[in-house]
């Protein structure tokens, strides 16, 4: 498993996808900074901390994030097929399930390194305004509590990937599952506040994050879409890993 993963790493900081993660990385720290630089220029007061890192979950775990991390798992999972190679590499002596893990937990890494450098900036973003003005004094309880928020955020966006991976396995190729998951973060959006959004795969990562964040400690509330998104992950999984092991060899 380990030597899947390392190959799939290496191929993964090759290609133009690594480049568009650190894009998605950027493009939501500026879209949120904007607005406060705009407010300071007219002198209407410090902000809080917690808006740049709300704004930033909102765009990494909905619009920017779920289209980016299921492009990346996809593209993993696909490459084989559309490159012709996908004979060679199921008749080496790799065993199919190592195989999978390797290319999840690839997906996984990228998933991290996206999460934990925006929060990483956004902190620097916050700790800055705090010395000039712009953003309220914060304490480090406060990058802390945001700090889990991310992690939280990584595991369900890792929850995600293997109903976009089925789809890969199954069609062989990129655009169904991005197709699928384009189409999950729209009605997501559009039904953001309504009740069945904590019980839809691509709206629970950013209705949880939304209820933690604003100060919800109704622990039913939150931890009930956990629950639902563990289980869409684990039977997920699962079905993309029958799948993946059943593949003929042609």
């Amino acid at each position: 498993m380990f030597n899947s993963f390392y190959t799939e790493f290496i191929k993964l900081k090759r290609s133009n996808i690594f480049l568009i993660s650190f894009l998605a990385i950027l493009i939501p720290i500026i879209l949120t900074l904007i607005p406060p630089v705009i407010n300071n220029m007219l002198s209407e007061g410090p902000l809080e901390a917690g808006y740049f890192f709300d704004g930033n979950l909102a765009f990494l775990n909905l619009t920017i994030g779920i289209p980016l991390f299921s492009i990346i798992a996809v593209n993993i999972f696909v490459k084989e097929y559309q490159q012709g190679t996908i004979n060679f590499l199921f008749t080496s002596l790799q065993d199919r399930k190592a195989i999978y893990f390797g290319k999840l937990i690839t997906s996984f890494v990228s998933i991290v390194v996206v999460f934990l450098l925006s929060f990483l900036l956004n902190g620097i973003i916050v700790f800055i305004g705090s010395q000039y003005g712009f953003v309220e004094t914060v304490t480090s309880s406060v990058f802390l509590n945001y700090l889990l928020v991310y992690l939280l955020s990584i595991f369900m966006q890792l929850a995600l990937l293997p109903i976009v991976i089925i789809l890969g396995i199954w069609f062989q190729n990129i655009i169904i599952p991005m197709g699928c998951a384009i189409l999950g973060v729209l009605i997501a959006g559009i039904g953001l506040q309504s009740e069945w959004a904590s019980y839809f795969p691509w709206s629970i990562p950013l209705k949880t994050v939304q209820s933690i964040t604003d100060g919800g400690s109704n622990i039913t509330f939150i931890s009930t879409p956990i629950l639902a998104l563990g289980f869409i992950f684990v039977i997920s999984t699962i079905i993309s890993l029958v799948l993946y092991n059943t593949e003929e060899v042609t």
